[in-house]
């Protein structure tokens, strides 16, 4: 193990040795003891250098994009990789669903929607895959747009939906609105003032989407917590 600067910090040397060896066996089973030690420095015909990559925003960054592309009025894509996560290192999605049911079934397993064994779960499950098609973005040529998150809070079966408008930037691929907004798609909640469009690829995980899934559209992502990834939702005009 390596820091940043290259500089190992820990070693470690393996050997076979007999285990599970006691005074009145006469074999014991194969297995590896490893040792670890702490290396203060290793001279430099021995030393093992590891360049960890720098990895941006701008590596799935779309900031050729023009203005006029991503205007009009925009619905989550119910086919198509709906949502995802978009790695900086690949400009893959990871789970690349082809379409929203299976997606939302999927993240299900993942507690998405809390306990998957509950009534209630299953109701949040259902709500999402029929009231997404309510979430609307509207992004206007005159700087101005209005967004209604229909999947915005859930309780007692049934969604809550909220709606924000005000005005909006756009230049290099960064969306930049005036108020702080959310829009919401199963286990992928974008909230702040400022988003980006995003051009993932195809994954070669998940459930076998290619690239003819998750091209076109409108991918508008944001940076996921402390994490070198992307949350994105996918858009149909």
């Amino acid at each position: 193990m390596t820091d940043g600067t290259g500089n190992v910090l820990h070693a470690v040397m393996g050997r076979s040795v007999d285990g599970g060896k006691t005074s009145t066996d006469t074999e014991g089973d194969n297995c590896l003891l490893f040792y670890t030690y702490v290396c203060d420095e290793l001279d430099a015909a021995n030393a093992y250098t590891y360049e960890i990559p720098s990895y941006t925003v701008e590596n799935v960054l779309a900031a050729t994009v023009p203005a006029a592309d991503i205007q009009g009025t925009w619905n989550i894509a119910s086919t198509g990789s709906p949502f995802g996560w978009i790695n900086w290192a690949d400009n893959k999605t990871f789970n690349a669903w082809t379409d929203l049911t299976s997606a939302c079934t999927t993240v299900k397993d993942w507690w998405a929607f809390g306990d998957p064994s509950t009534d209630e779960a299953t109701a949040k499950l259902d709500a999402t895959i029929a009231n997404a098609a309510q979430t609307t973005v509207v992004l206007n040529a005159d700087g101005t747009f209005a967004i209604k998150d229909a999947l915005n809070a859930f309780a007692d079966g049934a969604f809550t939906a909220k709606e924000y408008s005000g005005t909006y930037t756009y230049e290099g691929g960064y969306i930049k609105f005036s108020t702080e907004v959310t829009i919401s798609c199963a286990s992928v909640t974008l909230s702040g003032t400022e988003f980006y469009v995003v051009v993932p690829e195809g994954s070669e995980d998940g459930e076998g989407a290619n690239d003819d899934f998750v091209k076109g559209g409108l991918w508008i992502g944001a940076t996921k917590d402390d994490k070198t990834e992307t949350a994105a939702i996918h858009f149909a005009k």
